[in-house]
């Protein structure tokens, strides 16, 4: 772009100075006149072409978020380009999005399906997660991921790649959650229960980056004694930016319920918004304080995880335009209107 600007400067120049000293090289004048002109046009076609670049990068669907109007096809597209999808589920990170994905019908079409209600232990789903490899826009295999085994796992290779949806918990508030829930210190590996959290938490440090780079296993990962090593940490968040279609966090749930219908579209469900699985009396409602329950004690390898995993559902708000003032009155609830309708 700059040659093209320092062409018509320097014709411009030429031009001007053949005029000022009355020179009779008509004919290389002309040249540069003419070069002017291919060259004006040449920027004309630059500049175009940079202007449908942005466009091409604006919020999607029709929904006008953060006082945009979005390419009306960007979000079907993107949700063409996201199936067949499959969930990587890190343990207390919210069995919730399973509902986002469900009640979509561009992924589940009817809305037929739905998570069973009560059910703490998670049992039930089995049955339901291997529905949806049946019925819905995910892939065969997406019982897999769903029960918390290793993105590995999964048969095809091809689609892993801008397909994976995921949600990340602070660290410290996954590990204590995990160590509350139904009193069962979730994955724990052996057969002797914890001495406290802190000791929990030392073992099952690193669980999130192990699903993502743990290679094929009978169990889940994160039963694993060994805990992941640096090179692990560096892919697993490598993959949240080629890997990964969706990054919501739980902490951010709202707002990260609100970016997948601002991201893909789909008609807003109540239960979306839900706590599905509070854990024990609620505790998980509410955050834990980590300095009393594991003292100096911080997840090293989910860290720095989850702390990409931030700077990417921060960046993908501002581009989707998603904020806490509008979110989630973004949704239509009952009226059967969808973000792409909310204008």
């Amino acid at each position: 772009m700059w040659l093209i600007l320092t062409s018509l400067l320097v014709c411009r120049t030429f031009t001007v100075g053949v005029a000022f000293a009355n020179s009779t090289d008509h004919d290389l004048a002309e040249d540069c006149h003419d070069t002017s002109e291919s060259t004006f046009m040449l920027l004309q076609m630059g500049l175009e072409a940079q202007r449908e670049e942005q466009e091409h990068v604006q919020p999607p669907g029709g929904a006008q978020v953060g006082g945009q109007q979005s390419h009306p096809l960007t979000q079907s597209v993107r949700l063409s380009e996201l199936k067949p999808l499959y969930w990587v589920h890190v343990p207390k990170c919210g069995t919730g999005i399973a509902n986002t994905i469900l009640q979509h019908d561009g992924i589940c079409p009817g809305g037929g399906l739905s998570l069973p209600e009560g059910d703490l232990t998670g049992l039930s789903f089995m049955p339901l997660w291997k529905k949806m490899g049946e019925e819905c826009g995910v892939v065969p295999d997406f019982y897999k991921t769903a029960t918390h085994h290793a993105v590995s796992e999964l048969s095809s290779t091809d689609i892993r790649k801008g397909h994976g949806v995921i949600m990340l918990r602070q660290p410290e508030q996954r590990l204590i959650s995990a160590y509350h829930y139904l009193d069962s210190f979730q994955f724990w590996p052996f057969p002797w229960p914890p001495k406290s959290v802190e000791e929990y938490a030392r073992q099952q440090n690193g669980c999130a980056v192990k699903i993502l780079t743990a290679p094929p296993s009978s169990r889940p990962p994160c039963f694993g004694i060994e805990p992941p090593s640096t090179d692990d940490v560096e892919t697993a968040k490598q993959m949240l930016h080629t890997d990964m279609a969706f990054v919501g966090i739980t902490d951010e749930w709202n707002l990260s319920i609100c970016l997948f219908h601002a991201m893909f579209g789909g008609v807003c469900d109540e239960r979306e918004f839900q706590n599905t699985r509070p854990g024990d009396g609620g505790k998980s409602q509410t955050l834990y304080n980590v300095s009393s329950e594991l003292g100096g004690f911080r997840d090293a390898f989910d860290g720095p995880l989850y702390e990409e995993a931030t700077r990417i559902f921060r960046k993908n708000l501002d581009l989707y335009g998603v904020t806490d003032a509008n979110c989630p009155s973004l949704c239509s609830f009952g009226g059967g209107s969808s973000l792409e309708e909310n204008r």
